[in-house]
């Protein structure tokens, strides 16, 4: 059967408690990395909303709430995709979970995250080594061949079914609570400002979705016609109307 544990780390010479006590040390900075981007994704939201309200009206004319309640049915709505769908959510799943596996004087570990705002850097600095295995191919050339195949046993005794959660202790980095507190923290959220010229942009891609058909465009592939939307959004962005601040934080 195929292995492929890209995501492997040990803590060596290291007890079930030891290990445990340092992922508890990490997650403070953890969360307030991740709230730092969710926060970059809020602000390009509210600031985008705002713009296309300067730019388009559509007919009839949709009402909306304050932005806090239109986040907050996105974070709930990507939480239900991630839990239970179990459809990943590229933008805004910044969850950070580490299964630890006891095994003799170490403790192995899994991690599991979508995005990496610094995550396995932090474990690294924890002391977390790397300690990944695939037996898909031959091992990479700076692991000695030794190295390879204790790492093969070392997880093979350690998760003798194969399922990571029926030998060892799951923490929660990083939870989806903690995303969804996010929107609690408005100073980070007000500090946090998109450039001008990526506004202009979003707004005029999405002001030309669907892309207008010509003669020349339908027998056009996927490609040829992602660069000429492009071209035509580079055009038009700098006729983009840009909300003022004012406007965006009173939402």
């Amino acid at each position: 059967m195929s292995t492929n544990l890209y995501n492997g780390r040990i803590l060596r010479n290291a007890t079930l408690s030891d290990a445990l006590a340092r992922l508890k040390d990490l997650r403070p900075e953890a969360v307030t990395r991740a709230q730092a981007a969710v926060a970059q994704l809020i602000a390009a939201k509210r600031y985008y909303w705002a713009d296309m309200d300067q730019n388009f009206i559509p007919i009839p004319r949709k009402e909306y709430g304050s932005f806090y309640w239109r986040v907050l049915d996105i974070l709930k709505q990507q939480r239900i995709k991630v839990e239970g769908e179990g459809i990943r959510s590229v933008d805004w799943d910044f969850t950070f979970q580490v299964i630890l596996i006891p095994h003799h004087e170490h403790v192995l570990a899994l991690y599991y995250l979508e995005n990496n705002p610094g995550f396995t850097q932090m474990l690294t600095q924890a002391g977390f080594a790397d300690f990944h295995y695939q037996n898909a191919t031959d091992g990479p050339d700076d692991i000695p061949f030794s190295e390879w195949e204790a790492r093969c046993i070392a997880w093979d005794e350690a998760m003798p079914s194969g399922v990571p959660a029926h030998a060892g202790l799951k923490y929660q980095v990083v939870t989806w609570t903690d995303i969804g507190l996010t929107l609690q923290n408005r100073d980070l959220i007000l500090s946090t400002r998109p450039e001008d010229d990526a506004r202009r942009i979003r707004v005029a891609y999405n002001l030309i979705d669907p892309m207008p058909q010509t003669p020349e465009s339908r027998d056009m592939g996927i490609f040829q016609l992602a660069k000429q939307g492009e071209a035509i959004a580079q055009a038009r962005a700098p006729h983009v109307f840009l909300a003022t601040d004012e406007t965006v934080n009173g939402q």
